[in-house]
């Protein structure tokens, strides 16, 4: 998109860049709920079940966390500090935080559950 320097105004530019940082955040956001909300549900599960569900999907937790955690620190690293952009950053880093508690909470209690 660099050939587009030549043609459209910086402000212009920014304009675009700013709403496209706050839609990554906003998305980034809703993604990163998605896998809390079924963390959730898996923490509600009686421990057998979730330990089953932990020994299927386990990797597949870990995966989709650590993805939303990296493409969340490169949308991070675009913001501007409009008032907007910094409550939408705060409410990912909060559902970052919370999310990975609750992440690390499941994975590391089936890691200590015996065989």
């Amino acid at each position: 998109m660099n050939y587009m320097n030549d043609f459209v105004p910086s402000v212009t530019l920014r304009s675009v860049t700013t709403s496209s940082t706050k839609f990554n955040l906003y998305l980034k956001t809703r993604e990163l709920k998605a896998v809390s909300e079924v963390v959730r549900q898996v923490l509600i599960l009686p421990k057998l079940e979730r330990q089953s569900w932990v020994e299927e999907h386990g990797d597949w937790l870990q995966d989709a966390f650590d993805t939303c955690l990296q493409e969340s620190n490169l949308t991070l690293e675009e913001i501007s500090l409009d008032e907007e952009t910094m409550e939408l950053s705060q409410e990912l880093v909060i559902s970052l935080r919370d999310t990975m508690s609750m992440v690390n909470g499941i994975l590391i209690e089936s890691e200590q559950l015996p065989s």
